[in-house]
């Protein structure tokens, strides 16, 4: 290799670096100053809730889920139907949930949740005066505001907040929410700074679940080796959570098979972490390419399948180990899509949606919520929502993690109706 051209890769490489070093600076090393305290004193160790130490897992469906093509309307099946004549999915490729509502044959693995009581449905999710940005949207379900307010924090960071007040004299010994793989989400965003642990490249987090460590040992002479050596040193011995990580990912068996694709991995990794008793109660993953605004039909089943296939593998790896009970998922999208298709075979941003729940602490399956009126929609021709996506985070806050009244007030930065039979 010419001079010219080796000096240009170790720039490149050392730019590479420095990158990834600087975004885990922001998101995991600094972690709003995060404290380390005995494991025993961790506040969310020591919920007063009923249910005991409850865990919460998020799924982001990033890009804008469709509803519609999810949970399909049967109810008004006809109309559906005549307003997506190349994207319905046909009566013979559903499967039943009740008289009201089914799912698409991509989403099978589910039916057995929903058999065994582990699944619910609310339906028509959303919020006043929509915005159909993707960017503006994800903020709204990330802070937990409206789309008139600002987005400063996330409503689990104001959350986590009220638990951790003393974060900065005191920190935990573990990560009190962990983003598994994704940039920094604004989620866990807190006026004390950001109180998750994100590691970009979830496979990176896998490496410090194996090792300890985030980068491994670099032997290299050439003009920018020692630096990234030394660099690489700093980035793990400064990762203080990566001891505590490795230590429960090797005391976990996996019990299930996972199916190879990112977010069948990415919920493999947050079983291994629950099952070797972490301690962590807060986990975030994401699914993207739910912006199916052409040749949606293929694209869109592909991403339930691996939707489903990764939360009944997670699942049937938490029954082996009775675990099922402590851990609610629940799914999120910055919003719908419309009712009718495009002339792209696929749908356009829209608004009102399902948000899905699993595990054994919901006692039982169902559909709770009024679902929209396809037939009078709003002015603009979208979905009229019928449960604020508030009320879902309030449910949440207060029947799962336990949260008082002062406190939700704060999470939520209002008062929103308790949503009677999720929970």
């Amino acid at each position: 290799m010419c001079e010219k051209h080796k000096d240009l890769n170790e720039e490149n490489t050392r730019r590479n670096f420095l990158k990834k070093a600087m975004l885990l600076t922001g998101g995991s090393l600094f972690l709003s100053q995060i404290p380390v305290q005995a494991f025993a004193k961790n506040p969310l160790l020591n919920i007063p809730v009923e249910k005991g130490n409850n865990i919460l897992i998020l799924i982001q469906l990033k890009g804008g889920n469709d509803g519609l093509n999810t949970i399909v309307p049967f109810y008004d099946f006809g109309y559906y139907k005549s307003k997506r004549p190349k994207l319905h999915i046909p009566k013979s490729e559903l499967i039943k949930l009740n008289n009201d509502f089914a799912i698409p044959e991509s989403m099978k693995p589910l039916k057995s949740l929903w058999d065994k009581g582990m699944m619910k449905v609310v339906n028509s999710v959303g919020y006043p005066n929509p915005n159909l940005s993707h960017f503006h949207s994800e903020d709204v379900w990330s802070s937990g505001n409206d789309s008139k307010k600002e987005f400063g924090t996330g409503w689990l960071g104001r959350y986590l907040s009220q638990e951790f007040p003393n974060h900065q004299t005191a920190p935990p010994e573990i990560p009190v929410a962990i983003q598994v793989g994704g940039e920094m989400d604004l989620l866990f965003q807190s006026d004390q700074g950001y109180l998750g642990f994100s590691i970009e490249d979830y496979k990176e987090l896998i490496e410090v679940a194996k090792t300890g460590e985030k980068f491994d040992h670099l032997n290299d002479n050439s003009k920018y080796g020692k630096e990234l050596q030394y660099l690489r040193a700093v980035s793990n011995s400064t990762i203080h959570y990566s001891k505590a990580i490795q230590k429960a990912a090797s005391q976990a068996k996996t019990e299930t098979h996972y199916e190879p694709d990112e977010l069948s991995q990415k919920f493999k990794l947050t079983a291994q972490f629950i099952k070797g008793n972490l301690g962590t109660k807060i986990y975030l993953v994401t699914l993207d390419g739910f912006d199916t605004h052409a040749n949606q039909e293929w694209k869109h089943q592909d991403l339930l399948k691996q939707l489903s296939n990764a939360v009944h593998s997670f699942y049937s790896d938490l029954s082996k180990s009775k675990l099922q009970n402590k851990v609610l998922t629940m799914t999120y999208s910055e919003f719908g899509r419309r009712i009718e298709e495009n002339g792209s075979r696929g749908t356009d941003h829209g608004t009102a949606a399902p948000v899905l729940f699993f595990g054994g602490g919901l006692e039982g399956y169902g559909c709770i919520g009024e679902p929209s009126d396809l037939r009078n929609p709003d002015e603009d021709g979208n979905l009229n929502f019928k449960t604020d996506f508030r009320s879902v985070y309030s449910t949440v806050l207060k029947n799962w993690m336990g949260a008082n009244e002062t406190m939700i007030k704060k999470g939520i930065n209002g008062n929103f109706e308790i949503i009677n039979g999720l929970i």
